[in-house]
């Protein structure tokens, strides 16, 4: 939901990982709340991406990692993942993707 709310707004946060969040419990249930937007970004519709690499190594998308211009509201959405894979496995397990790609360009 917070997602869906801020990109609604045409912000995207760029820096989502577990040391972001605040987890309040009340009235017997669990609120999580987002916070440190310290890199996010607010896009128009004349500035629709971001062109700076920023945020925590091991949550970033791809697309920053090979420094692509115009990163967008995906690589939240790949940051989110990445949470939630922890959180299920209790590991964070992307070296091989990163390792993957930098292989791939060295070979022609």
């Amino acid at each position: 939901m917070t997602l869906k709310y801020i990109h609604g707004k045409h912000i995207f946060h760029r820096d989502i990982k577990l040391d972001n969040l605040l987890i309040q419990f009340c009235n017997g249930g669990i609120r999580v709340k987002l916070c440190d937007f310290g890199c996010s970004k607010s896009v128009t519709p004349y500035t629709i991406a971001a062109e700076t690499r920023v945020g925590t190594e091991v949550y970033m998308a791809p697309e920053m990692e090979d420094n692509e211009i115009g990163s967008h509201f995906t690589i939240d959405t790949w940051s989110l993942g990445v949470m939630i894979y922890y959180l299920c496995a209790k590991k964070v397990n992307l070296t091989s993707v990163s390792s993957e790609r930098k292989r791939s360009r060295k070979t022609p």
